[in-house]
């Protein structure tokens, strides 16, 4: 979501998106066992110029809107993301 209909803003926007669809990409493979079904970034013009998780869409849990808990999957490999729960669904798989 762009959050502005200025073409400045949505242009640069735009240019950003590839990095934001491989961010998408890391929470995705980061929380599989959430069961995400929907990832929804907004572009922040006011502050950073860049995209941020808003919020996910999961199977498991609902709606996450966390934004610090989504920004730290898209950012870090390996991080633990659900402690004994996700544990427990990623050992039931195997």
């Amino acid at each position: 979501m762009i959050d502005s209909k200025k073409p400045a803003v949505v242009t640069v926007a735009v240019s950003g998106i590839e990095a934001a669809a491989e961010a998408a990409a890391n929470i995705i493979n980061q929380a599989q066992a959430l069961g995400i079904e929907r990832l929804v970034y907004l572009y922040d013009h006011k502050e950073t110029q860049r995209w941020f998780p808003l919020y996910a869409v999961t199977r498991k849990r609902g709606i996450v809107a966390d934004k610090p808990y989504l920004i730290a999957l898209e950012k870090f490999d390996g991080l633990s993301v659900g402690g004994a729960e996700l544990q427990d669904s990623a050992n039931s798989e195997t």
